[in-house]
C-alpha cells in the first residue's frame, strides 16, 4: 500500500510492525498484521462504523476518501449533540463524549479517535502529549457550530509528528484498512 504523506510517497510496512493500532497487542496472523487491527479490535472497529454508542454523538456526516476531510457539527436543538464523519474507535478518557472549540477532554477524545481514525496507535497518540498537540492545533481551534479539519493538514501532521520508525511513512488510515 502507498499513502501520501506531506507531498512525500512511502510505503507502508504493516507487517513489520505487528501491532494493533487500537489497543497496542502485538498481531500474530498474516491479515490482522495487513489490517492493523486484531480481529477483536477490527469487529469493535466495523461496528463503530455504523453507530456511536455514547449518547451525543452521532456519526451521520458523510466520509469523503477523497479529501480525508474531519467534518463536525452541532445540532441547532441540542448543543451536547454533535454529528461526525469520525467514529469513536476508543476513549482514554471514560464518558467523554466527542468536543470542539475549547480545550478539554471531549475535544481530546475527538482528537484521539481522528488520529486513530488516520492509523495512529492510541499508544503512539498518547505518548508524549501528541493527542493534546494536535487538539490544541486543530480541535480546539474549530469554530463552536463546527467545521472542517483538512485532510490534508492532518496527514502532514501526522508525517511531521508520528513517522514510524524504519518505515520512512506514516501508518495507513483505518478506512483503508478496514476495506
Amino acid at each position: 500500500m502507498v499513502v501520501e504523506q506531506g507531498g512525500a510517497t512511502g510505503t507502508v510496512a504493516w507487517e513489520e510492525i505487528g501491532e494493533c493500532r487500537r489497543c497496542g497487542r502485538s498481531l500474530s496472523d498474516k491479515e490482522s498484521r495487513r489490517r492493523g487491527l486484531g480481529p477483536v479490535c477490527a469487529t469493535k472497529a466495523v461496528a463503530d462504523l455504523a453507530s456511536v454508542s455514547n449518547g451525543k454523538d452521532v456519526l451521520d456526516v458523510p466520509w469523503e476518501a477523497a479529501t480525508g476531510d474531519v467534518v463536525c457539527w452541532r445540532s441547532e436543538h441540542d448543543p451536547y449533540e454533535i454529528h461526525v464523519n469520525v467514529p469513536m474507535l476508543d476513549s482514554a478518557w471514560k464518558n467523554s463524549s466527542f468536543e470542539f472549540g475549547y480545550g478539554g477532554t471531549g475535544p481530546a477524545a475527538f482528537a484521539l479517535n481522528i488520529l486513530m481514525w488516520y492509523g495512529v496507535s492510541k499508544r503512539d497518540a498518547l505518548a508524549n502529549g501528541r493527542v493534546h498537540d494536535f487538539k490544541f492545533r486543530y480541535v480546539a481551534t474549530l469554530p463552536r457550530e463546527g467545521g472542517v479539519i483538512p485532510g490534508a493538514a492532518i496527514r502532514a501532521w501526522i508525517a511531521e509528528h508520528i513517522v514510524r520508525p524504519g518505515t520512512g511513512a506514516a501508518p495507513a488510515p483505518v478506512q483503508e484498512r478496514l476495506a
